[in-house]
């Protein structure tokens, strides 16, 4: 049937979500009584936004408009994987020696940093986190202390002022809700996962009254945590962001790259390390300064920049499934892997029926009244921790037979 209609022109429709780009077409083609009608670029159907649609003898422009220069403007949601993802009992800890690596807000390491406080005025929990890189207290929760009070889902501060620091410090969360929905990232008190409030902080398991969110070491990662939110069963759940790739991860890959290439300077630094460190209330790094006193304890195999780059790495991406490869491709296990590990500075009465860590014999002392808490023995005198085939993987043996010039990587024949 030939159209009514003696119309050329073209028609911005505003496409809704749910439609076609071809949905939109045929119904401007239906409507206009079957003139030739065409679009000038596909909408996903899940996209909204101007679609320019060419009707009659305007159709012979859709190719030039098609090629010209569009603007697409995307909401991407990268988390809510689950609305039950969580950590619960002993779920992940920090050891002390990965504590130490956060520098302090001066942007020094502990080890030469003039504010640092532990071991100078006591040693504290508290002096621990004291100005220290927001990112710990972002990571690892710092400690407090509550009134007791007869329900677990409403609390009152410690009459000693002391305990509330970092409370004061993150945000007190007094409506005990969703942390995100008042504009904070992290605030205190802990809640588990249905909602109950940890009373104190460190909220160590073999002491612990409360067996809520509890840890071995004294250090409890919630990085991933305290943030909640109601299910589809209307109990309190964590809830985690789960980014796919951060500029974050960018910006240490180039800083890395740029140092192998030997083209990192300050520039390189300001433009990439410097940036991470502004919200994080640490200084910034100053590359003149790095030198092989900038931090004695660190690993003397490693060059004193290219180990504070790496040091960043380290803090930025913690927790975030890096670690191992990180360390298999530095080829750094020995460093990181094959060492002792503990837990917070504490008394006995502390831990209760924990132990104290033995640093020269790597097992736990019996005699002690305070030290390191005991996590487990030295992995190097036990005779196990890492080993140098672990390296590279093991080549399957269906793989060497479908390829006999296949050769078993060293260590696994």
């Amino acid at each position: 049937m030939k159209s009514n209609y003696n119309f050329s022109g073209v028609i911005n429709i505003y496409k809704e979500k749910g439609f076609t780009s071809h949905d939109v077409v045929n119904i401007v083609r239906n409507t206009l009584s079957k003139v030739k009608t065409g679009h000038t670029g596909t909408l996903d159907p899940e996209a909204e936004g101007v679609l320019p649609v060419c009707v009659g003898k305007a159709t012979k422009l859709a190719d030039y408009i098609a090629a010209d220069i569009k603007e697409y403007i995307a909401e991407i949601i990268t988390n809510r994987y689950s609305h039950l993802e969580r950590n619960q009992y002993h779920g992940v800890e920090m050891p002390q020696l990965t504590v130490d690596m956060y520098l302090c807000q001066d942007g020094k390491p502990i080890s030469t940093s003039a504010v640092y406080e532990w071991g100078k005025k006591d040693k504290s929990i508290y002096s621990v986190f004291r100005n220290r890189d927001h990112r710990l207290l972002e990571t690892v929760a710092p400690p407090y202390e509550l009134a007791e009070t007869s329900s677990e889902k409403s609390w009152d501060y410690h009459s000693n002022p002391a305990y509330r620091e970092y409370i004061d410090m993150m945000g007190a969360n007094f409506v005990i809700a969703n942390p995100g929905e008042q504009g904070k990232h992290k605030i205190l008190p802990l809640l588990q996962w249905s909602g109950r409030i940890v009373l104190k902080v460190p909220n160590i398991a073999t002491k612990s009254k409360q067996q809520i969110l509890t840890c071995r070491g004294g250090y409890y990662v919630y990085r991933n945590y305290c943030v909640w939110d109601e299910n589809s069963n209307q109990y309190a759940a964590n809830v985690a962001d789960k980014p796919i790739f951060k500029i974050d991860e960018v910006l240490l890959n180039y800083a890395e790259a740029m140092y192998e290439l030997g083209r990192f300077t300050q520039d390189i630094a300001d433009r990439t390390i410097n940036k991470l460190r502004l919200r994080a209330n640490v200084a910034n790094m100053k590359v003149a300064e790095i030198n092989d006193n900038f931090d004695p304890k660190r690993d003397k195999a490693v060059e004193p920049l290219l180990w504070e780059i790496r040091r960043e790495r380290i803090i930025e991406l913690m927790g975030e499934g890096f670690g191992f490869y990180d360390v298999r491709r530095w080829k750094k296990a020995d460093y990181f892997v094959n060492r002792p590990e503990y837990g917070m500075w504490a008394t006995k009465e502390e831990v209760g029926t924990g132990k104290i860590y033995n640093l020269e014999t790597g097992l736990p002392d019996p005699n002690a009244t305070e030290g390191y808490i005991y996590l487990f023995n030295d992995p190097v005198k036990e005779g196990k921790g890492w080993l140098d085939k672990y390296y590279l993987y093991m080549i399957p043996s269906n793989d060497m037979i479908l390829n006999p010039n296949l050769e078993q990587n060293p260590g696994w024949n």
